[in-house]
């Protein structure tokens, strides 16, 4: 920002503050000086809150116990699965695509297979 434009922004608060005092002080006379004519009503009252009453026993949602069950014997079995199998070797149909890929394609060409079926999962190059 500019030196012009801060003094532009100080002159306008400047200004609304002037204008908020004189409705203020205007509230108060035309109120007879007791009470405003205005108030200010704040969004957060300190100590006004009531205090946090006991927690009270409520049922647990069958649709949640039932999930929580289900997700467990997941996680259970999950934790007993087999490990991780590397890939397997390439087939001689699949190592002569790879060449054939490698020649019509500039640069290393990798192949990731999946473990179990032995297909392409990914190829890079």
């Amino acid at each position: 920002m500019t030196a012009l434009q801060n003094q532009r922004q100080l002159r306008k608060a400047f200004g609304c503050a002037i204008a908020l005092l004189t409705l203020l002080l205007l509230s108060r006379t035309l109120a007879g000086g007791n009470t405003p004519a205005f108030t200010f009503h704040p969004l957060y009252q300190p100590n006004t809150l009531a205090p946090a009453s006991a927690p009270s026993e409520v049922a647990p949602d069958p649709r949640a116990t039932a999930l929580a069950k289900r997700l467990s014997q997941h996680l259970a079995s999950l934790q007993t699965a087999a490990p991780y199998t590397p890939s397997p070797p390439l087939t001689p149909e699949q190592s002569h695509a790879l060449s054939a890929l490698e020649t019509r394609c500039p640069g290393e060409v990798s192949v990731v297979l999946r473990p179990l079926a032995g297909t392409p999962r990914q190829i890079k190059g």
